[in-house]
């Protein structure tokens, strides 16, 4: 597998990116090229071509290493004017994350979305499916779940399965038909199966179900 493709031809990145594009799909590698319009135009393309050929490739985040500056300035920025919804932006997780989120914003200019559960249930289809559709969501980090201790979780794991599964599914789904970018959904630790050693790697995820104790609201976060 190939994990970094670094290419310096002096203006002729973008058909060398064409013609690795096979390999790209296949690895998704970390990509060093160079944006100079200089050396590009040279061969007939414009450097933002590189960018959107990459971006038709799946890669979105793009960072700027050099000293050369950008004359556009938004080239190589991933958050600018975004808007980026996080649910459960009010709990431990999401607290901590807007924290960070809102540093960024510093930085560069985009919108944090962070409903409360009485401004959104993320149960019911058709609170989500208005609000997608009124504020059309860029980035999606959905942090949002139903928990509990071990006693609760024993207590009413359907209840755990429904809510967390019902959730997950009308976020992704919904996020899906306004246009999405991209979503990162939060998993449960407690997923992993119940008898591994540590240390665990993410493959380990998949080997087996999770603790019985947990398995409501553990299955459903891993099926996300």
């Amino acid at each position: 597998k190939v994990s970094a493709l670094k290419i310096d031809t002096e203006g002729a990145d973008l058909y060398v990116l064409k013609g690795a594009k096979e390999l790209i799909l296949r690895d998704k590698p970390l990509i060093l090229t160079e944006f100079d319009n200089k050396n590009t135009t040279q061969f007939g393309y414009d450097r933002q071509e590189i960018v959107d050929f990459l971006a038709s490739l799946g890669y979105r985040n793009f960072s700027k290493v050099g000293t050369n500056p950008d004359p556009t300035g938004e080239m190589m920025s991933f958050w600018k004017n975004k808007k980026v919804l996080v649910t459960g932006a009010h709990g431990f997780v999401g607290k901590n994350l807007i924290n960070l989120l809102e540093k960024k914003q510093k930085e560069e200019h985009f919108t944090i979305l962070m409903p409360s559960r009485n401004e959104l249930d993320l149960t019911k289809e058709e609170q989500v499916s208005d609000y997608f559709l009124t504020h059309k969501p860029d980035i999606v980090l959905h942090l949002a779940g139903k928990v509990g201790g071990i006693g609760a979780n024993k207590a009413s794991p359907a209840d755990f399965f429904y809510q967390n599964i019902m959730m997950g599914t009308l976020v992704m789904h919904y996020a899906y038909l306004n246009g999405a970018e991209k979503v990162v959904a939060l998993a449960a630790g407690c997923g992993y199966p119940k008898m591994l050693p540590v240390p665990y790697t993410e493959e380990d995820f998949w080997k087996d179900l999770p603790d019985e104790n947990s398995i409501g609201h553990s299955m459903a976060k891993k099926n996300l």
